[in-house]
């Protein structure tokens, strides 16, 4: 019941801006994104501010937001004039709605209402999501403070924490997971009403504002991360943001005195948008960039050198505000501000010459969102990728290009919130730019400048990262900007041409509501038996543990397109056909395909954390279960080394009341020891948890059993 407090809070944040607001056409929209982003800045000081006095828990969080309930309603109610421009907004908003309800109908009817089904009835389950995203709130609630933790994988330490100050906070009102996913489900609306806000402050009409604003809703890794727990829409709304308000900045208002008033409140937001979004993803950096070099140069040829100096100081002391203690506390543990050299935030640097990269690695990232059913289509695209960079002196899969170096390859057409390709996107922008090229169009400058720094948002991306068959949703925001140029462009030929693009890429956006890879409403898994073809996945790699559950057949024909690779097996890129179908079966047989082949619906909550790996989530139950009978442990250790799920482990007791054992990993990489590490960590432990491994020590009794996940007591006599 507590949650009612989160939500509660954001509504009269939310009302008190709209009776600020004076124009009814864009109220609301305005008011959203201002709220996202004054809420996402209070979360933020709120548990940073909680963490020093090692407070992180219910009681102080319920005590915290409800004063600030208590303040809201104050202001918001304490004017009659305000709150009566808030609800006739609100009444206009309402209007709009009847005047379009056909349209609007059928949109929550086909989209927005089985996304909200599924944010609710399915946990995030995504890799990341059970790694760390979801580990690291669970060991900050348990500490009581943000301080560095021992851990096998060290983004849940190091990444950027905005996104999980938010989960944080939601997760203990609420007490569960059901509703983690509105998180990404509000960025997502917030995206859409900063794009329509970008177009209209460009000095384009409502009608090619709205065109741009549901080209974002349709955007395929958009629809499929608006309801996990991944930080990608977060930050697209952030990097949106930083564009509108920094717009509006430079951008001369109405009056002398009215300007004035204006820029500073959004210099401002501009700033906050800026330092929040690189609390929560280090790519915001990069994709801002452009646009910030944009408007300084807009300042600059304005000659408004005192209105340049300080939107670079605000923004250096939003930056300093928000990120100074996340800052802190990775130097002290590592020595650096993201984290070790060795750890995930630098892992996937370039190696070489960024000139090769960004030649490279941009045509992969282009080519891998066109990616088709037909593997002989996929296989003449990767070969023209290869072609083309061999015209300009590049191997595209030279050393040091591509993440682990593996061969650049296109993924499966596929659902999967990691790595769908977005084609009605990308083809929709590159036909805008087309058109835009040859046309003398209203505010032509405008756009081409901003499709310019669209496209450079992509060179300095693939410049400075290796590419990798999951990159789709790190260029989440470059697609939403994208749509700042569709919009305008096809709406400037005639409502027919734009109406008929934006009911096309709706249209191919609906499957990736109902057939997402994790969270499917329709038993898309068990068609995978008569189409392989479309939608056949294949595991990027194997342990050596599950291909030893296998028959000696079975072993033998997977190994056909696996090959050995460190501690596991890597697949091989191009495989051939009728070895990867004979694969797929025998995996599909053994439960290790990802491929879960039974009803999504009917599967357990706590099952359907292993959407990749179906038989994990068999093997945790069977031997959590048999561990179970041997009584509660106080404390837990964990050797899961690497990306694994750790989550799941952290909601199985949780489940089953009582109190919560104390959960730590027992190892850490060999490089790295974090310093300091909270005091409350355990030295002994009651229980071990074992992911694909076993303990070969006396002092250890196996109490629970399974083929990848292994429970050992301690000896009663140690």
């Amino acid at each position: 019941m507590a949650a009612i407090l989160f939500f509660g809070d954001f509504l009269l944040l939310l009302f008190y801006l709209l009776g600020k607001e004076r124009d009814p056409s864009s109220a609301f929209a305005v008011s959203f994104v201002k709220a996202l982003v004054i809420f996402s800045l209070f979360v933020c000081l709120l548990t940073e501010a909680l963490s020093l006095f090692n407070e992180i828990g219910y009681a102080p969080l319920v005590t915290a937001y409800g004063a600030v309930f208590g303040m809201l309603f104050i202001v918001a109610v304490r004017s009659p004039r305000q709150s009566s421009t808030a609800f006739r907004h609100l009444e206009a908003l309402y209007r709009g709605v009847r005047a379009h309800k056909v349209a609007i109908v059928l949109s929550v009817i086909l989209f927005v209402a089985p996304l909200l089904f599924i944010g609710i009835y399915y946990p995030p389950n995504n890799m990341d999501s059970m790694a760390y995203h979801l580990p690291r709130i669970e060991h900050w609630i348990q500490d009581g403070n943000l301080l560095p933790y021992p851990t096998d994988y060290l983004a849940q330490i190091f990444n950027q924490p905005l996104d999980e100050y938010v989960l944080l906070d939601l997760f203990l009102l609420s007490a569960n997971d059901y509703l983690l996913f509105v998180v990404q489900f509000a960025a997502a609306l917030g995206t859409l009403c900063a794009v329509t806000l970008i177009v209209r402050e460009m000095g384009f009409p409502g009608r090619m504002a709205l065109l741009s604003g549901l080209t974002t809703a349709t955007i395929p890794i958009g629809v499929l991360e608006s309801t996990s727990t991944q930080t990608d829409y977060v930050a697209a709304f952030f990097v949106c943001a930083f564009v509108l308000f920094g717009l509006q900045t430079v951008r001369q208002g109405p009056s002398a005195a009215r300007r004035d008033r204006l820029r500073r409140a959004d210099m401002l937001f501009m700033a906050f948008s800026a330092a929040l979004g690189a609390l929560a993803k280090l790519t915001v950096g990069v994709f801002i960039v452009p646009f910030a070099l944009w408007f300084a140069v807009e300042l600059a040829l304005a000659r408004r050198i005192a209105s340049l100096s300080l939107s670079i100081g605000t923004v250096m002391l939003a930056v300093l505000i928000t990120n100074s203690m996340y800052y802190e506390r990775n130097l002290q543990s590592s020595g650096h501000l993201f984290g070790p050299p060795s750890g995930l935030s630098t892992g996937l640097s370039v190696g070489g010459s960024h000139l090769k990269a960004l030649l490279s690695n941009s045509l992969k990232n282009v080519a891998m969102q066109l990616s088709t059913p037909s593997p002989s289509i996929n296989r003449a695209l990767e070969g023209a990728v290869a072609s083309v960079s061999r015209l300009f002196g590049v191997d595209s899969n030279g050393r040091g290009l591509n993440d682990r170096d593996q061969p650049f390859t296109l993924p499966n057409f596929n659902f999967s919130e990691d790595s769908a390709g977005n084609p009605t996107t990308v083809l929709l922008f590159i036909a805008a730019l087309v058109l835009l090229a040859g046309r003398a169009a209203h505010n032509r400058r405008d756009l081409l400048i901003f499709g310019f720094c669209v496209i450079l948002g992509l060179f300095l991306l693939s410049s400075g990262m290796r590419w990798q068959v999951y990159g789709s949703r790190y260029l989440l925001p470059l697609f939403a900007l994208s749509t700042v140029v569709v919009g305008p462009v096809l709406g400037s030929y005639g409502r027919t041409l734009g109406g008929t693009a934006v009911l096309v890429a709706a249209i191919w956006s609906l499957p990736y509501v109902y057939f997402n890879y994790n969270r499917p409403l329709l038993p898309v898994y068990s068609i995978a038996r008569h189409y392989r073809e479309l939608i056949r996945y294949l595991p990027p790699s194997l342990s050596t543990q599950s291909l030893q559950s296998m028959d000696a057949a079975g072993r033998a024909t997977v190994m056909r397109v696996y090959a050995p690779a460190g501690n596991g097996y890597e697949r091989d890129p191009a495989p051939d056909p009728r070895d990867r179908t004979l694969a797929f079966d025998t995996l599909l047989r053994d439960h290790l395909s990802g491929v879960p082949t039974e009803n999504p619906l009917a599967r357990s909550r706590f099952l359907s954390y292993f959407s990749y790996k179906t038989a994990y989530g068999d093997d945790y139950v069977h031997a959590l279960s048999q561990a179970s009978r041997n009584g509660a442990p106080g404390s837990v250790g964990l050797r899961m080394r690497g990306m694994t799920w750790e989550y799941p482990v952290w909601s199985w007791f949780r489940q089953r009341g009582g109190p919560m054992p104390f959960i730590s990993s027992v190892g850490q990489p060999d490089d790295y020891t974090p310093a300091p590490v909270n005091a409350t960590v355990a030295r002994t432990y009651d229980w071990m948890i074992v992911q694909d491994g076993v303990i070969s020590d006396s002092r250890w009794h196996l109490i629970g059993d399974s083929p990848r996940v292994k429970v050992y007591e301690r000896a009663r006599h140690d």
